[in-house]
């Protein structure tokens, strides 16, 4: 399923007038595995259940 906002009359004539400057992909509407916010979130969530919570912060999205 494609956001409105992608396939709008107006979004579709500006790409297509400027072919040199932009490339569409079109993603789901919504991708988790592809949020860098949600892959924080996840590792995270993952320490915190693990019990190995540090004060630093550090491994937070390192990787």
């Amino acid at each position: 399923m494609k956001l409105q906002g992608q396939v709008t009359p107006a979004t579709t004539a500006f790409i297509a007038a400027h072919p040199q400057d932009y490339a569409v992909a079109y993603l789901p509407t919504y991708a988790s595995e592809l949020n860098p916010e949600e892959q924080c979130n996840a590792v995270v969530k993952r320490t915190m259940v693990s019990g190995k919570v540090t004060t630093s912060g550090a491994a937070c999205c390192d990787g």
